[in-house]
């Protein structure tokens, strides 16, 4: 990276020495590149001047599309709403408007009292047709602010015609609630949960809404559930303390609108979208949990770290959204390397009085991705230990058995990690994973082959077409001498996950062992593609001379 910004820089200082004849450029043209190249080689390194680059290219060259929407995009990643809305004009003067932009510049305006510069944006937005769904939303907000009395009617309409109808059925029933018809909305709200819709966020919204108008009893009765963060309103509310994100106004309610699909599309694994929608969501409402945390998620999932760190930070300790926050922070500290900081979080929420099963699932999970294995395979037996005592049962569920068991055999005590993976078979016979586990965990350490495969069979019968354990299945048959056999099922692996090292290395094996050298050497050089670091030295010394007893696969 160093060596192409250094080359970057060279270019620029070519392109701004050009810029300084009069035959090639005016005065503010030469202004607008200038500022636009330096802002561009400080993105290169990270630099948060390159903002105000971009914000000086802008006031020299006010008709530069280019530069207008290339400051629009650093504005959307850096937070930065001044720049962002700045471009966006620009870029709607000269014709050149994103769709996303459209739904910045709606929601600029709204907040502004801009009633028709608003409305004149959601035609733009439905003639343009992108984001079309949001059409009937849109309107609904700027009915709210123009208090237009029909705007729940509308909605409800457009829930019938829409095929993305739960956004209007959660925006009707925000809307109702603020209006203060109040049986109406919660009613909306208990649709929406029977048929099994995710609305935590909605209820939190609904909630706040009515602890504002005094009314605890029915905030309480739509707080109703198990999940941490309504467990953490229903607390605030029996301390008498006002719930924090109540929507007063047309535009927290659209920022919640923003956050709401931000999520749903950090879901569907869009994060730069989502990011950008987030960001707007947090440009309308600053302070509102739900707004902040979306964003911090959507910057975790882009991988801008440190800013996800101070998004996620701005939550407030008491806020039901914080639980997830820190969910998310102690992710955010795990890439920062910073693990202590990761396990204080995570050890404070499994000492709490209040601690779930789900809190020592994660420490178990970042004790493991942190190496600390024993640990690891301490907090999944908390997790047990605790499900056991709330349900009353002496059956462990089976998914944590076998986290257990793995964390156990990670850790080095196998015969531990194999007590506790036959008594996750036991809990659920007809689970493939455990059995796939036991089996594929025999076979590496060339234990009982016979029974190893006879558990193998079994989970490929239950999910014939993972190919994770067809492969498993195929180095049974190998290491049982069934060689022919064995490089059928390897080569159906290997056909369905071209990229895992392990399978092509088994296969390899499988080849060299049928007397197909070439065949075998081609298989352990796709596999040293994408081998991890321990693996490598092997694969090598297997290209070089072929299998021995200390290069076999395991």
């Amino acid at each position: 990276m160093g060596q192409i910004i250094r080359i970057c820089r060279c270019l620029v200082a070519g392109a701004i020495a050009c810029m300084a004849s009069p035959s090639l450029a005016s005065p503010s043209e030469q202004s607008a590149l200038r500022h636009y190249f330096i802002a561009r080689v400080l993105d290169l390194d990270g630099g948060r001047g390159a903002l105000g680059g971009y914000d000086a290219a802008l006031t020299a060259e006010p008709d530069n599309k280019y530069v207008a929407l290339r400051a629009y995009r650093r504005a959307i990643q850096a937070g930065d709403e001044k720049l962002a809305v700045r471009a966006a004009i620009q870029l709607e003067n000269a014709r050149a408007l994103p769709a996303d932009a459209r739904l910045l510049l709606f929601g600029e305006r709204l907040s502004r009292g801009d009633l028709a510069g608003a409305k004149l944006m959601i035609e733009r937005i439905e003639e343009d047709g992108n984001l079309a769904f949001l059409v009937p939303l849109l309107r609904a907000w700027a009915g709210i602010a123009a208090r237009d009395r029909d705007v729940a009617a509308n909605l409800e309409a457009a829930s019938r015609q829409s095929q993305k109808s739960v956004y209007a059925s959660e925006q009707q029933a925000l809307i109702l609630i603020l209006r203060g018809d109040v049986p109406a909305g919660l009613s909306i709200v208990k649709t929406l949960e029977t048929s099994e819709q995710k609305v935590p966020a909605l209820k939190l919204a609904g909630a706040a809404m009515l602890v504002r108008a005094k009314n605890n009893v029915e905030a309480k009765r739509l707080l109703a559930g198990n999940d941490p963060s309504l467990l953490a309103a229903e607390r605030l509310i029996d301390a008498k303390i006002p719930l924090p994100d109540s929507i007063k106004s047309a535009s927290q309610g659209l920022a919640w609108l923003y956050a709401r699909v931000a999520a749903d599309l950090l879901n569907e694994k869009a994060p730069a979208f989502a990011l950008t929608i987030a960001r707007f969501s947090r440009f309308l409402d600053d302070g509102d949990g739900y707004a902040r945390l979306i964003e911090g998620q959507a910057l975790f999932a882009n991988g801008q770290n440190e800013s996800a760190f101070e998004s996620l930070s701005g939550i407030a300790a008491n806020n039901p959204y914080r639980v997830f926050a820190d969910d998310t922070l102690t992710r955010v500290y795990e890439r920062l390397g910073k693990i202590d900081a990761g396990l204080a979080i995570l050890e404070a929420s499994t000492s709490s009085k209040s601690a779930r099963p789900v809190d020592f699932v994660r420490l178990g999970e970042f004790q493991g991705r942190a190496g600390n294995f024993t640990a690891s395979a301490v907090a999944y037996d908390n997790a047990i230990a605790l499900i056991l005592k709330s349900a009353g049962s002496p059956t462990a569920p089976w998914s944590l058995l076998m986290l257990k068991g793995v964390a156990l055999q990670r850790a080095g005590d196998w015969a531990a990690a194999q007590s506790v993976l036959r008594q996750a078979i036991e809990t659920a016979p007809d689970q493939a994973a455990p059995l796939n586990q036991l089996g594929y965990s025999l076979l590496e350490r060339r234990e009982n082959i016979g029974e190893a495969l006879a558990l193998i069979k079994r989970a490929s019968v239950l999910r014939p077409d993972d190919s994770a354990i067809t492969d498993s299945l195929g180095w049974a048959y190998f290491l049982s001498g069934n060689t022919d056999h064995a490089v059928a099922l390897l080569e159906r692996a290997v056909a369905a996950e071209p990229l895992e090292s392990i399978m092509s290395e088994h296969l390899g094996d499988a080849y060299w062992g049928a007397g197909r050298r070439v065949d075998a050497r081609y298989a352990w050089r796709a596999a040293l593609l994408n081998a991890e670091k321990d693996a490598e030295a092997r694969l090598a010394e297997k290209i070089d001379i072929g299998v021995t007893v200390a290069t076999a696969a395991r």
